[in-house]
């Protein structure tokens, strides 16, 4: 969290969030010292699992005042108001002790969130005079429901045939016939195969746990992905026509998870990322062997995004050290 002159001027930091804290939604308490902010992970699956906190500017002190909640501000009645699942609530706050002095209230169901995985964002404010403006929305803390659609490269649009939902991370099969994609029900996460073709059926490819990040083999046989079946978060793979069950590649630490990034064109490798509480690795699994090994490029705070070219001699990746700019790098392979 920066802030800066609103005359202008050098942006001064006020509240560092290390990998993988995130911040979303500040706001200056009248003190002018206490701090109001939703502070989440990111790697977490929904903002609700994030909390509210306060710090304060002077003495770096900060607290908890509301669990598994998002985007609080504090309005002139003397309440914070925030959201939770699509619920928008009030809540009594003491600005003296920093602290929530009494039991949330109701006060709109059915207000919009940002898209799943974006923001912490309510899509709701409130006048110093006590009016409240909201954009109405589903009842769930998944956000908007998304309307796939595929675009042409003059821009034109044409709606997928399958209705709105919680998509994310869509992947489109080598041979073009098909998309890989996270479906979050609000209970878990599954990987679903769409077929593009009109006539095309949707099929729900894993079960067990959260799976997500979903990545095609070259060959589009199989589709690797991420899963928490097994307690942690390593990646694992199956075949995308769901004729055999789901086989472990990788088993991460116990502060790790691993996203699969790309097969190389023979099918052999895998590269894929190791995320830890302070940096994210890249790696290159051996198929045939079954066997990992770093690969040597400059620790990063963000996902690399790792890629093959497709005669299998190069690779791109993105890193971002510590808070220096994001940058796209190419390197030859091995």
């Amino acid at each position: 969290i920066q802030r800066v002159s609103a005359n202008g001027g050098q942006p001064e930091l006020i509240v560092p969030t290390p990998f993988p804290d995130e911040a979303y939604g500040p706001q200056l308490l009248p003190d002018g010292d206490g701090m109001l902010f939703t502070l989440g992970k990111r790697n977490m699956t929904s903002w609700d699992e994030a909390n509210i906190v306060v710090q304060s500017l002077k003495n770096k002190s900060r607290k908890v005042v509301l669990e598994k909640a998002t985007n609080a501000r504090y309005v002139t009645t003397g309440h914070l108001m925030f959201g939770r699942g699509g619920v928008l609530y009030a809540v009594p706050f003491d600005l003296g002790q920093l602290a929530v002095v009494g039991q949330p209230v109701a006060v709109i169901e059915g207000v919009r969130r940002a898209a799943p995985g974006t923001t912490g964002a309510m899509h709701a404010a409130v006048s110093d005079g006590g009016t409240l403006a909201y954009i109405a929305g589903s009842a769930s803390a998944l956000g908007a429901p998304l309307q796939l659609a595929i675009f042409d490269r003059t821009g034109a649009a044409e709606p997928l045939a399958i209705p709105p939902g919680s998509y994310s991370h869509a992947r489109v099969s080598p041979d073009g016939g098909r998309v890989a994609m996270t479906v979050n029900d609000g209970k878990d996460q599954q990987v679903w195969i769409y077929g593009l073709a009109r006539a095309s059926a949707a099929r729900r490819l894993t079960f067990g746990g959260n799976d997500t990040l979903a990545e095609w083999s070259r060959d589009g046989q199989r589709v690797a992905f991420q899963s928490s079946r097994e307690g942690d978060r390593g990646i694992w793979w199956q075949r995308a026509d769901g004729a055999d069950t789901a086989i472990r590649l990788t088993r991460p630490g116990p502060d790790a998870a691993h996203v699969p990034q790309s097969f190389s064109p023979d099918g052999r490798h895998l590269l894929f990322d190791e995320i830890t509480d302070n940096k994210v690795t890249l790696w290159d699994w051996s198929l045939p062997e079954g066997k990992a090994q770093r690969v040597a490029i400059p620790d990063s705070d963000i996902t690399t995004d790792a890629t093959f070219s497709p005669d299998g001699k190069w690779f791109a990746y993105t890193t971002r050290p510590l808070i220096a700019q994001a940058m796209v790098y190419v390197e030859p392979y091995p």
